[in-house]
């Protein structure tokens, strides 16, 4: 499980790095919205999906913010996204927030599922080394 994480929070670092190379490289945001969007859905939800395919899901905080991550944030702003490609990203709306706000509370949530990785994998390292009686 620890390397899991430890491959968890990479994907991150990867996905982070990728759309600001994209944004700032491409010089067309809906080209890298599109290119980026997938890659933090799949980051997003890998957590999730692999402590599911472990099932030790009810004891990782990771689990739980993965899921909240990809079903609020993620998945919605890249369907909607594809769905009203045509349009400005400053014309949509999330649960009737702009899409700067929703796209912010998107960044926190990313944040804070990195944060989580940290977490679990601090807590699978404390377990690792208390000793056993």
């Amino acid at each position: 499980m620890k390397k899991f994480f430890q491959i968890c929070l990479w994907t991150q670092v990867f996905a982070f790095l990728f759309a600001t190379v994209m944004f700032a490289g491409l010089g067309n945001p809906r080209l890298a919205g599109s290119l980026t969007g997938p890659v933090f859905l799949l980051t997003g939800a890998l957590p999730f999906l692999g402590i599911l395919a472990r099932r030790t899901h009810w004891t990782q905080f990771s689990f739980w913010w993965s899921l909240l991550f990809t079903l609020t944030f993620s998945g919605p702003m890249l369907w909607k996204r594809f769905l009203m490609y045509g349009q400005n990203f400053s014309e949509i709306t999330y649960f009737g927030m702009s899409s700067a706000h929703f796209h912010r509370l998107s960044s926190i949530a990313f944040l804070i599922l990195f944060f989580t990785l940290l977490l679990d994998l601090y807590r699978i390292r404390k377990a690792q080394k208390k000793p056993t009686e």
